[in-house]
């Protein structure tokens, strides 16, 4: 066996080229059959897996037989890389929760082989790292809630059927499959309501849309609006700073306005005191005038009396010095003109009267 392993791997000549060059091409891929048929001789047959089994039975873990139960458990195909059968992973009741492969022709898990020397130019065939990997929808999402709502409890029947059903030593039942049921109804009351939803969510954009279209005119009406409120406040600002201002001045000459009045309430008491000291004086001096007039008019009455008087006396006089001279004149008449010298020597003249007449003239 050993022999043959050498001849067609690593021996020269046309099929060592051949088989070199469907690797490089398609990859080296072991058949699974070669190992089933390596596995399926006899529980005694360990050939390359010697350590791998060794560890086990020191661990006091002994190998159980293979029965017609060991195909419905995974774990089987994994172990002995196998394919799991077409049948069973159809009537899984979770078949349609698993994950969808999107690359159903590249392996799982690409295993970089040291043989495949065009492995770098086939990344159509294997997962890139850049490859979006489809994940399962949730337990818990709506459509998949609704489209299985009605098969929870026949699962959950057919989950309890499985695990009461005896284990018959020698039995190779068939495959437990689910009674098919036509979905057809409920997948298009989904889809219709997906499409009422897809119609609603047309019109929440819609009336997004026109709320934020609405929202973008009242801002640029708000912008407006705070700019000519801004001018207007800028306005009024300027206008208030010039109204202070005047405000201010009209203070300042309110306050000099009230010092000056101030003084001028001070001045107007003196004035008011002078007018007051002012009249009386004016009435004092009005009485002394008028007393002086008094006098005046007194005195004036005494110089027209004694003005009369002395006219008066003058002519009494002059009627005398004229009786006088008559008599004179009468009693002397010479022969020859008799002057004014010799009437002194006159026995009957009286000085006295004379001088009393010229005192009176004076």
């Amino acid at each position: 066996m050993s022999s043959e392993q050498v001849d067609e791997n690593t021996s020269g000549g046309i099929h060592g080229l051949y088989r070199w060059t469907m690797d490089a091409l398609f990859g080296s891929r072991v058949s699974p059959s070669r190992k089933y048929r390596e596995f399926a001789q006899d529980d005694t047959n360990y050939k390359s897996r010697d350590e791998l089994f060794k560890g086990s039975y020191k661990d006091g873990n002994s190998r159980g037989r293979s029965n017609s139960w060991s195909g419905l458990d995974p774990n089987f195909y994994r172990r002995h890389d196998l394919l799991p059968l077409e049948e069973s992973q159809s009537s899984s009741k979770s078949s349609l929760m698993d994950p969808v492969d999107l690359h159903p022709r590249a392996p799982a898990s690409p295993v970089l082989d040291t043989t495949d020397t065009f492995g770098a130019k086939k990344g159509s065939w294997r997962r890139s790292e850049s490859t979006i990997e489809f994940k399962s929808p949730s337990a818990d999402d709506p459509v998949v809630s609704r489209l299985f709502e009605k098969r929870k409890p026949r699962h959950k029947e057919n989950v309890i059927t499985q695990r009461l059903a005896p284990q018959i030593p020698g039995k190779f039942p068939s495959p437990v499959k689910g009674p098919s049921s036509d979905y057809t109804s409920e997948y298009l009351e989904i889809l219709n309501q997906l499409d009422r939803n897809g119609r609603a969510l047309q019109e929440v954009n819609r009336g997004l849309w026109e709320r934020c279209e609405q929202r973008q005119r009242q801002e640029k009406s708000y912008r407006d609006s705070y700019r000519e409120t801004r001018a207007e406040l800028i306005n009024e600002l300027k206008q208030s700073r010039k109204l202070y201002d005047n405000y201010y001045k009209l203070y300042g000459k309110y306050q000099q306005l009230k010092a000056i009045s101030k003084e001028t309430l001070d001045l107007q008491s003196k004035v008011n005191n002078l007018e007051s000291e002012l009249v009386d004086t004016a009435i004092k001096k009005e009485k002394q005038i008028h007393d002086l007039h008094k006098q005046l008019f007194q005195a004036e009455l005494r110089a027209q009396e004694a003005e009369s008087r002395r006219q008066r006396d003058a002519i009494a006089y002059e009627s005398r010095i004229a009786d006088l001279q008559r008599q004179l004149e009468n009693r002397y008449r010479p022969s020859s003109p008799v002057s004014y010298r010799d009437q002194s020597t006159l026995s009957d003249y009286n000085a006295s009267v004379d001088t009393q007449f010229l005192k009176n003239l004076v």
